[in-house]
């Protein structure tokens, strides 16, 4: 590769973005992340400039079908900001005259710090949660993956429900569903579509270490989506059914 690629200018302009609740133009060829690598490391450069706590990690093209499907030997991570994790019942603010993407996930809390390995004190409970994606670059399905991580994974928001059993999360998959303003908008998903809960974290793991941050991996995991995808715009409300568990939250349009 040259040593054209600007990390400073890429990491800056997405977190001139992120703050305006705005699109760029795009990334031009100087700052935009040609490999995993730099996507990652655009991505810890743009958190440092945030500023905000990291309270946990999402991850990205969880099912084996999505990240082969990308070309990829696992998924792809990004962090949880603090001003971005809500609970169940709470108003998530969005970008006003955009829509945003939803997905159904179960998210896990760390009990501890992780090691090297997924062992089972690791994980205090088991919940589901609501991700909200919403990229900071135009045309998310044709940016590329580098420039996804870049953008800490398009990741926007997340939201906590009420706890759910682990050893039950292919029945949450096989009956879930999300409504919005009470219309069903979207069912599981099924097979190789489906992440596998546990190996996501290990994958995670396994990324962090590589990485030198292994110690980071603490907080709230949000693991991948379990319903497929879709996108609505505020104002709206988002609920799930059939997963004897509660979960609910209201978009609002930023003003």
């Amino acid at each position: 590769m040259s040593d054209s690629f600007d990390l400073d200018r890429a990491a800056e302009g997405l977190a001139s973005a992120w703050r305006a609740g705005a699109q760029p133009a795009g990334l031009r060829a100087d700052v935009r992340p040609r490999s995993l690598a730099e996507g990652y490391d655009v991505q810890d450069r743009l958190i440092a400039l945030l500023g905000h706590a990291v309270v946990g990690w999402k991850i990205g093209l969880a099912g084996r079908n999505f990240y082969r499907g990308a070309g990829l030997s696992r998924p792809i991570f990004g962090r949880i900001l603090a001003p971005r994790r809500h609970v169940s019942g709470e108003d998530v603010i969005v970008p006003r005259d955009a829509s945003v993407t939803i997905e159904l996930e179960i998210a896990l809390v760390l009990a501890c710090d992780a090691g090297p390995v997924v062992t089972p004190d690791l994980i205090e409970s088991a919940h589901i949660g609501f991700e909200i994606v919403s990229s900071r670059l135009p045309d998310r399905q044709r940016i590329g993956v580098p420039a996804t991580i870049a953008d800490n994974c398009v990741s926007h928001a997340v939201v906590l429900g009420q706890t759910v059993d682990l050893d039950a999360i292919g029945d949450i998959a096989a009956h879930a569903g999300v409504t919005v303003d009470g219309h069903l908008r979207a069912r599981g998903l099924r097979g190789d579509d489906l992440p596998d809960t546990l190996a996501v974290l290990g994958h995670l793991i396994a990324h962090l270490r590589e990485r030198g941050q292994v110690r980071r991996c603490s907080g709230v995991v949000f693991t991948g989506t379990l319903t497929q995808p879709f996108d609505v715009a505020a104002p709206c409300e988002l609920a799930v059914t059939g997963t004897g568990s509660a979960l609910r939250c209201r978009l609002v349009p930023a003003p």
